[in-house]
C-alpha cells in the first residue's frame, strides 16, 4: 500500500507549532553535522512558515521531496509518547524498527533470519497477545493460576506452546534454529517489563518493588509542604525488641513478656521532627491509640523521670510542643495516614478531625512511600536504638543481631517504663541531631528559626482550649435513654451503656426523667464517671458508674472485651471476685497453659500481652524501681516467745531485737537503685 505522506497543508494542529516539538544538543557533535542539521532545520521551519519552496531550494538547498521527507521524520511517534520533532533530523538516527519480509523458510541456516521474531508476532497476533499476557501476568482468565516469579524458562515454554497452537510446523520459525528463538524471546520479555515500569517493577520486587514506584513520576504534587506545620503524617510501627511488664497476678508478681511494642509516631513533613508519639502494648494499634498519639501532639511534652542511667537527654533535646513555647497546642493543617481499618473508624474520622480541623489524606492504598517522612523516622530510631538491646527481635529472620529475645528480656528484666525511657530518649535526641538535608542543623534548630524569623511568614496554627462543655477527642459521645420503674419492682433511675449502669443521687430520686433521653460523654481511658446532658444542652451532671466499674480503674476497652466474655459464656466471676479481678486470671491462666504448652519456656502469649497492656493501662502495674509485695509464703508458725522476767507489777522488755529465724529465708525486695 503506498504511503501517505503528511505535508504542511495537511499536518496536524497541534504539531503545526515547530516552536514547541523535541529540542536535540549539538555541543558534541562535529561541525560538518551541525552543518547539516541548521541548514534542514531552517529549510523546514521556513516551509512550515510558509515560504515558497523554490526560494527554499535556493537559501538552503532542499527539494520539496526531501522537505516532505523529514517533515514526516520529524512527525513519526517516539517512544517516549511524543513525535520526534527536531530529533529526526539527526544524521543516521533511526526513526522506526526493521520489519522483515522474506520469508523464512527457505533458511539454509547460515544467517539472515533478522526480524523473523518481530515478523512472527505480527503475523500470529494471538502469539504476540498471549505471551505478553504472560509475562505481564494479566489475569484475564479467571481460571488461570497466575505462576509466582519471573524465571525466564516459564516463558520460553508458554512462548513454545503459542507457537504450536498457532500451528508452526518443525520446519518453521521458531523450530528450525538451533535456540528455537530463546533469545528473541528475551529480549522481549525484558522490553515489555521496561516499557511498563510499575508492572515490570511489581514482577521484578513484588509488592514492596510496585510500592516504590508512587514517588518520583515527574508529577509535582498539589499537597505540598512549604512551611512547617503545614502537613502531618501518622502511621504505626512494630519496634524490633522484647520487653517484660511486671503484674500481679493469682501466682503472685509475675514477669510478663510482651509481643513487640507498636510506636504510632506523628511526624512534621517540612522540617522532619517527631511532634507526638504513643506507645501501645499490642500486636496491632487500635483507633484509640491514635487518638491518644493525636492528644500527645497537641499537649505539651516533659521529660520523664528517668530510672535508667545508661541513655541521657542531649541538650535542647525534646519534642517542639516542650521546648518551644509557641508551638505548644499547635497542629498542623492537613494529616497524611494510611488506609489501615483503624484509621477509618469515627475515632479518627469523626472526633481527631472535628478537634484539630485538619484535612485527612489517606493517599492511595499499598504506598507506604507517599509518607517517606514518617517511615525514615522510624528506620533512624531502630538502627539508633531499639535494634541494639539485647532483646532486639532484628529486622529481619535470618538478623544475626538477634539470640532469644524472650529469654533476654525476663533474664535482664528489660522492664515496661525502662523501654518508656529509652523511647522517649531516641525520639527527643533525633529532634535535636544536627542533618545534612537541613544544612547541618537539627529539627529544632529550624523550627525556633522559623518563629523567631517572622520575615518567613510563619504563624503555627495553634488550637484554642475546648470549653467545659465541648468534648475533647478522648472523649466518646452516646445517646442513652434513662431508666427506671415505680411498679412492684422498683429500680431507680439509671443509664446503661457499655455493659454498666450509670447514675447519681439527683438522678436516682427524680422518676419524672424516666424516659428522657441524655447524651454522655464517656473518657475512653476512665468510663468511671461520665458527664450527663439534656436533648436540648442542659447539663444532668456527673453519673458514676455502679458496681466495681465506678470503683476500680480500666478503660472502655477493657470492660467492653469483659462483658463480652461474660455474655459470651467464655469468663466467670468466682465467689469472692469481681469483674476486673476475673479478666485478669482468665488471661493469665491462659497464657500460662501456652507456657505449659511450651514445656515451661518463656513465650509470648497474646493473652498475657493483653493482661500487660490493661494492667499498663489502668495503672495496676508497678513501676520500675519500686519494691512490690512478695508473693504469700506458706504460713509458718511464730516461734515461742521469749519468757518475760517480771519485776513487781512491771514486764520487763527484752532491749535485743529478735534475730530472723534460720529456717526463714531473708526478705528479697525487687527493685533496681535510683
Amino acid at each position: 500500500m503506498k504511503r501517505s505522506w503528511i505535508t504542511r497543508k495537511t499536518i496536524p494542529d497541534e504539531y503545526s507549532g515547530h516552536a514547541n516539538w523535541p529540542e536535540v544538543s549539538t555541543a558534541s557533535w562535529s561541525e560538518s553535522d551541525i552543518s547539516r542539521f541548521n541548514r534542514l532545520r531552517a529549510a523546514l521551519e521556513a516551509y512550515l512558515n510558509g515560504e515558497r519552496v523554490a526560494h527554499i531550494r535556493a537559501r538552503h538547498n532542499a527539494s520539496s521531496s526531501a522537505l516532505v521527507y523529514y517533515l514526516n521524520r520529524c512527525l513519526t511517534a517516539s517512544n517516549d509518547g511524543r513525535i520526534k520533532g527536531w530529533r529526526g533530523l539527526i544524521k543516521n538516527a533511526r526513526i522506526k524498527d526493521y520489519t522483515r519480509v522474506t520469508e523464512e523458510d527457505t533458511w539454509t541456516g547460515k544467517g539472515g533470519l533478522s526480524g523473523s521474531f518481530i515478523k512472527l508476532l505480527l503475523d500470529y497476533p494471538p502469539i504476540a497477545e498471549g505471551l505478553k499476557d504472560f509475562i505481564l501476568k494479566s489475569p484475564k482468565k479467571r481460571d488461570r493460576i497466575v505462576e509466582s516469579g519471573i524465571a525466564f524458562q516459564g516463558i520460553y515454554q508458554k512462548f513454545q506452546d503459542l507457537c504450536i497452537e498457532a500451528g508452526r510446523l518443525p520446519g518453521q520459525y521458531p523450530f528450525n534454529t538451533e535456540s528455537r528463538g530463546s533469545a528473541s524471546v528475551r529480549r522481549f520479555a525484558h522490553q515489555i517489563r521496561k516499557e511498563r515500569f510499575e508492572s515490570g517493577a511489581r514482577l521484578l520486587g513484588g509488592d514492596v518493588g510496585a510500592s516504590r514506584t508512587a514517588p518520583g513520576t515527574g508529577l509535582v504534587s498539589i499537597l505540598t509542604a512549604e512551611k512547617p506545620y503545614d502537613t502531618f503524617q501518622l502511621d504505626e510501627h512494630k519496634m524490633d525488641f522484647v520487653g517484660v511488664v511486671l503484674i500481679q497476678t493469682p501466682k503472685g508478681p509475675q514477669l510478663i513478656p510482651i509481643s513487640r511494642l507498636v510506636l504510632i509516631l506523628v511526624a512534621e513533613v517540612n522540617v522532619q521532627c517527631v511532634v507526638g508519639y504513643h506507645i501501645a502494648i499490642r500486636s496491632e494499634a487500635s483507633a484509640e491509640e491514635m487518638v491518644l498519639a493525636m492528644s500527645n501532639v497537641l499537649g505539651r511534652w516533659r521529660p520523664r523521670q528517668l530510672v535508667i542511667d545508661y541513655v541521657r537527654y542531649m541538650p535542647g533535646a525534646g519534642l517542639p510542643s516542650g521546648v518551644i513555647p509557641e508551638l505548644d497546642g499547635a497542629c498542623a493543617a492537613e494529616m497524611q495516614i494510611d488506609n489501615s481499618m483503624a484509621h477509618w473508624s469515627r475515632a479518627f474520622v469523626d472526633r481527631i478531625r472535628q478537634r484539630t480541623g485538619m484535612s485527612i489524606n489517606w493517599g492511595p492504598i499499598g504506598h507506604w512511600v507517599r509518607r517517606q517522612v514518617v517511615e525514615r523516622v522510624f528506620g533512624i530510631l531502630e538502627k539508633r536504638g531499639f535494634q541494639r538491646l539485647i532483646s532486639t527481635t532484628g529486622s529481619h529472620p535470618r538478623d544475626v543481631r538477634k539470640s532469644d529475645p524472650v529469654g533476654a528480656a525476663i533474664r535482664h528484666e528489660i522492664e515496661l517504663e525502662e523501654i518508656l525511657d529509652l523511647v522517649d530518649v531516641v525520639i527527643a535526641n533525633f529532634n535535636a541531631k544536627p542533618t545534612s538535608a537541613l544544612g547541618g542543623r537539627s529539627p529544632l534548630d529550624m523550627l525556633r528559626h522559623y518563629v523567631s524569623m517572622n520575615a518567613f511568614g510563619f504563624l503555627p496554627r495553634r488550637l484554642p482550649a475546648l470549653p467545659s462543655h465541648v468534648p475533647d477527642m478522648t472523649m466518646l459521645v452516646v445517646k442513652v435513654k434513662i431508666r427506671g420503674s415505680q411498679g412492684v419492682h422498683a429500680t431507680r433511675q439509671y443509664v446503661e451503656k457499655f455493659y454498666a449502669r450509670y447514675t447519681s443521687p439527683m438522678l436516682a430520686s427524680t422518676a419524672s426523667l424516666i424516659g428522657h433521653e441524655v447524651t454522655l460523654h464517656i473518657n475512653t481511658q476512665d468510663p468511671r464517671n461520665v458527664q450527663a446532658f439534656f436533648k436540648d444542652g442542659g447539663s444532668l451532671g456527673m453519673l458514676t458508674a455502679m458496681g466495681i466499674w465506678g470503683i476500680k480503674p480500666h478503660t472502655l476497652e477493657m470492660r467492653k472485651e469483659i462483658g463480652r466474655l461474660i455474655y459470651e459464656g467464655k469468663l466467670e466471676v468466682l465467689t469472692g471476685e469481681d469483674e476486673i479481678t476475673a479478666f485478669n486470671r482468665h488471661m493469665f491462666d491462659k497464657g500460662q497453659k501456652k507456657r505449659d504448652q511450651n514445656k515451661g519456656r518463656p513465650t509470648i502469649s497474646k493473652e498475657a500481652t493483653k493482661a500487660a497492656h490493661y494492667a499498663t493501662a489502668t495503672g495496676s502495674a508497678p513501676k520500675a524501681g519500686v519494691p512490690m509485695p512478695m508473693p504469700p509464703r506458706k504460713p509458718v508458725p511464730p516461734p515461742p516467745a521469749p519468757a518475760l522476767k517480771q519485776s513487781g507489777s512491771q514486764v520487763a522488755i527484752p532491749t535485743k531485737p529478735p534475730e530472723w529465724p534460720s529456717f526463714l529465708p531473708p526478705p528479697k525486695f525487687r527493685g533496681k537503685p535510683r
